[in-house]
Order: structure tokens, then sequence, then C-alpha cells
């Protein structure tokens, strides 16, 4: 099995909130999202989906995301106001979005290049987010205390367990003796984070949380590793909805070191929550994250597949970059041949000895190769004589069909029949349906056309 993890992504922090954690969440969802077909070197095409707040207060600031598939390029000035790209990325800055109200975004994509390869493409939207932190999205939630979390040399889960909302409940006397000692603290700071923050490490009296959700893409068995992990910590990971409790501590470090978990399963799709903590402590009972010149912090967090290596690189998984962990609304452009069938015209002759005969001319008014099947509408009465002319093959029916496997670009191709007199000299004479089929030219609802022959 072989499951992408993604690197370390950069940090990316809104303005630190000093007091309170921040209570409030963004509720942004994605529906109606669909992906577009677009020809070849031709006119642009949508992709769609409506960005929807489903909480009680304004969301501001909504941004959405878009990864353009390979080689097809956004178009900016038919595409949603705001929406512009960056390399692959397409951004779209929504502004505001009322309580209750939901906005439509509209991509125009285009393949420029007459001879890309048809076919489908991975195209696909990130979850919304907003200036209020959105764990659905990838953010991460950074809260940070001025203060350690008991017993040196102690295991974090006892010291501060996942029942406590802050690391000094249970430090009196420097014992962690499971009874807590003193209330919650407020947060000295709280940042909401685009991605897992990069290497730290610094003399200082701290205690961390790091609090997210992951969706992974792929169903299997996973690790969680901690690199340089100063000085305790652990992560655990449990479905959405479901409270932590310690079973799910998928790793544990517990003192000034690197660790990896044993193997664990996800399911691809489902949403996880994934806490992790990480404190310096001094000596017993002492807020001294400077003791013997220690540097409290970390190098990364992160899961990886279990049997894949925990370095620096794959480990910082979580975030809202284009990783293994961020939930996808897929979204794919479809890229078609540009050519498009047309019936030009039919000439039928009047009866004679009992027969009639008909030449209709079928013409490629694209830029590619195609294929074509015209099927034949008798009127009733009436049959062929023989078979048509001008077919690569011919297919009995009903109706009686006619293939050409290849129109080039510019050209006509001519069929014939000839067809029996059952009918009144009133009756109109024989229909035309024209269907493209589906060799070169992929997009066979852009390729029909019809046309009824006049009475003889």
């Amino acid at each position: 099995m072989t499951i992408v993890a993604s690197v370390l992504v950069p940090l990316s922090v809104l303005t630190p909130v000093a007091s309170a954690a921040p209570t409030e969440t963004s509720a942004l969802t994605l529906t109606d999202v669909s992906g577009a077909r677009i020809a070849r070197n031709g006119a642009p095409g949508l992709v769609h989906a409506q960005v929807n707040n489903t909480g009680a207060a304004a969301a501001a600031d909504v941004r959405v995301r878009y990864r353009l598939p390979s080689g097809v390029q956004l178009v900016p000035a038919s595409s949603t106001a705001g929406c512009t790209a960056a390399g692959s990325i397409v951004t779209c800055a929504l502004g505001t979005l009322a309580a209750g109200t939901s906005r439509s975004i509209d991509l125009a994509v285009r393949e420029p290049l007459a001879t890309a390869v048809l076919g489908s493409r991975v195209g696909y939207f990130f979850q919304p987010t907003s200036d209020a932190y959105d764990p659905s999205s990838g953010e991460i939630r950074m809260s940070t205390w001025y203060h350690d979390a008991g017993a040196q040399g102690t295991d974090l889960a006892l010291c501060w367990p996942l029942a406590n909302e802050t690391p000094n409940m249970d430090v009196a006397g420097g014992v962690c003796d499971g009874a807590n000692d003193t209330a919650a603290l407020e947060p000295d700071e709280v940042a909401v984070l685009d991605g897992f923050p990069e290497p730290f490490a610094e003399s200082l009296v701290r205690s961390w949380q790091f609090d997210t959700e992951i969706t992974p893409q792929q169903s299997g068995s996973y690790r969680a590793c901690g690199l340089a992990i100063d000085d305790g910590g652990y992560l655990a990971v449990a479905p959405v909805g479901t409270p932590l409790t310690p079973a799910d501590i998928r790793l544990n470090v517990p003192s000034f070191s690197s660790a990896t978990g044993d193997p664990f399963d996800l399911v691809a799709g489902q949403r996880y929550r994934v806490l992790m903590r990480i404190t310096n402590r001094g000596g017993p009972g002492v807020d001294n994250g400077a003791n013997g010149g220690a540097l409290a912090g970390w190098d990364a967090y992160g899961i990886v597949p279990a049997d894949e290596t925990c370095d620096l690189g794959a480990a910082g998984v979580f975030g809202t970059a284009d990783s293994a962990w961020v939930k996808r609304s897929v979204a794919d452009v479809v890229v078609v041949g540009s050519s498009d069938l047309t019936v030009l015209g039919a000439v039928e002759s009047a009866p004679v000895d009992g027969v009639r005969s008909a030449t209709v001319r079928v013409g490629n008014t694209g830029g590619d190769t195609t294929a074509a099947r015209l099927a034949f509408e008798l009127p009733t009465g009436s049959r062929l004589t023989r078979p048509p002319t001008g077919c690569d093959r011919v297919l009995t029916g009903p109706p009686p069909t006619c293939e050409v496997d290849a129109i080039s670009p510019t050209t006509t191709v001519g069929v014939g029949l000839v067809v029996s007199v059952g009918f009144s000299g009133d009756t109109p004479g024989v229909g035309w349906n024209l269907t493209a089929v589906s060799t070169v030219d992929a997009d066979p609802a852009d390729n029909r056309g019809s046309l009824a022959s006049p009475p003889g």
C-alpha cells in the first residue's frame, strides 16, 4: 500500500489572542460541487461549488481554494470575482458570509493546448476557511501557557491528562497524583495556524497544545511520531464526535526525546480529531524551563503510514496545505476533443421504379478527427433495398445505422442509401439522426444534430 504523506508546511499565524481560548468556530461547508468538460484549445468550462455558512454568526474573510488539474488554466475574467490563481492553487476571497447564507463559486477553466491528452484530470476543492477557527479545514488551534505541567520526568499523560483542560491542574508538591490541586488557567496565548509550526527550541517555561482534525485519503495502518519533543508530550487521535480517552493516545514521549508509536488504523474519508501536547518542566514543583540550560520545544509532530520512516519531512502532515490529511471535494475536469459533427444537408431523389435514393453529408467543424454514427429513421412501410454506402460499418438496427470511423477536421463524408417506396407522396422522406461515436471525440453530448429530408 502506498500512501502519500506531505512535507512540513510553513507557519501561518493569525494574530495571537492574549487571554481566553477563542470559543468561536466557523461552520462553513461545501455543497453542489461539480467539475467541467472542456474541449482542448476551446472555450472555457465552469467548475462549481457552493459555500454555506451553517453557523449562528457571520464568518469574515471567507476563503475557498481549488486545486487546478494538470495543464488546466483559470480564466479569471470569466470566474467569480475574487478568485485568483497562484501556480496550481486557485484562492477565492469571498469576504463576509452572513449566518445562514450561501455563496456560489464558478471557476472558468480551459486547456490551452490543441494537442493535449484527452481524458479526466484530478481537481478538487479544499474545505472553506475564515477568520474563525475551523478544525475541519485543517487549521490548528495552538494554545500556550506560561506554566509547566508537573513533575520532571513523569509521563505527561499522567500530569496533564486528557480530562484536564490546562497543564497546571495537578502540580502541587511536584507530584502528579491524579487529584487536581488548582483551577484551570486560561491560555496566555492562542493562535490559529495554517500548519504545524516549524522546529522550535528556546529556554523558557511553556506548555503547548495543538488541536486539529484530519481526513485520511486512504484507509490503512499508521503510526504517530514526535521528533525532539521537549520535555515530554503525547498525541491522541479519535473520530470526530467521540470523546478522547487514554486509549486514544497513539504516541507518548516521556521526556527529552523522539519516538514513534505502535500502528493503528484510520479509515479513508473519516474525520478524526488530533490533540497534541508538549511541556517544558524544571525540577519537582518548579516552573523552570531553563533549568540546566535545557531548551523547550519540538521538531515535529505527525502521522505517517506504518511502513514509512517518520522523519522531519514526513511528520509535518497537519495543516491546510495540500497534504495527505486535508479533506477534498472532488471536481475533476474532463478534456475532450474539439471536433463537432454537423449534418450539412441531404439530397433525396424522386421515386423511380418503386425506390428512391438519398445522400446525406456530414462535416467535422472542429479541430480533432472524430468518428460518427448515422441512424436512419425510415417511413412506415418502407425498407432499405441495399446496404448504405460510404460506411465503414453497417449495423442492421433497428434503426439501420451507418458508422464512419474517421472524419478529419474541416472535411465531410457522404452516406447514400436506397429506400423502397411504401408510402404516399405526401409522407415525409427519410429522417436522419446524427450522434458521435466516442473514439477520438469523447464528448458525444456536444455532437448531435438531426435533419429530416423533405417530401419527395
